[in-house]
């Protein structure tokens, strides 16, 4: 953990690797239990190759081009990764994973594992095809800390609820870790204002979204994640709770 480790190989666009962002944004506490790392959801014990294709044991053959998995546990960069549309002018690609995954042995384990408010600020549900949280530092830094896959009734029991901006405070418990993706027409009993499916494996999706003259963009959180990790293993984190942010 103590060293940057770029990008799976042949996992970014065109094989160009990852963002060389090396800064901290904000110091935030970590977000979900420290027994997680930052790692990769491509290929795991309960994922699918990257979109999709052959599987042969430990690898991923798309096309020519090979993808090997790193075991689960070992702290691994996944800002840029080939998948989603985002356009991030951080990646060599210009474009990619707009986050990074944080996750460990939780197969089959949503509603588990906690997820908490890095930061002091106003929470609010957004993306009305996903169910994500943001949480902006409006009185320090202004940077918005987005959170994704939760489960919409969790979040509404824990007091962030839709349209309603709630103020937080670090280390508060806002939710739990899920799997949930984007909104869906066929019925699934996961009803809060939309229903949504599960394809994903159980994992906090992280992002960071800094200020800038042209608007906010997306930054690596990865080397933010790890100083918060090595915080809280040190004890200069402050305070991690269990409570509720609305209690």
């Amino acid at each position: 953990m103590g060293c940057r480790v770029d990008l799976i190989p042949n996992t970014s666009e065109g094989g160009l690797g990852g963002s060389k962002d090396n800064n901290v944004y904000g110091p935030i506490v970590f977000p979900t239990d420290l027994s997680a790392t930052a790692q990769t959801v491509v290929f795991r014990v309960d994922e699918n190759c990257l979109d999709e294709k052959t599987k042969s044991g430990k690898q991923c053959i798309l096309g020519n081009v090979t993808i090997t998995r790193d075991p689960i546990g070992v702290w691994r960069d996944n800002f840029c990764e080939r998948r989603g549309a985002n356009r991030l002018f951080m990646c060599a690609a210009g474009r990619g994973h707009a986050g990074q995954d944080i996750w460990g042995d939780w197969k089959n384990k949503p509603g588990v594992y906690p997820i908490f408010s890095v930061a002091d600020g106003v929470a609010f549900r957004r993306f009305p095809r996903q169910p994500a949280v943001t949480v902006s530092d409006v009185d320090v830094t202004n940077i918005d800390y987005i959170y994704r896959h939760m489960r919409p009734s969790v979040l509404s029991a824990h007091g962030i609820r839709q349209a309603t901006p709630t103020i937080v405070k670090r280390g508060c418990e806002i939710a739990l870790v899920d799997q949930l993706q984007n909104v869906t027409t066929k019925k699934t009993g996961l009803i809060d204002g939309n229903t949504y499916y599960e394809p994903t494996a159980v994992h906090v999706h992280f992002e960071i979204r800094v200020p800038t003259k042209s608007g906010f963009q997306y930054v690596s959180p990865y080397e933010t994640i790890i100083t918060a990790h090595r915080n809280a293993l040190t004890g200069t984190a402050g305070f991690v709770g269990k409570r509720h942010c609305s209690h």
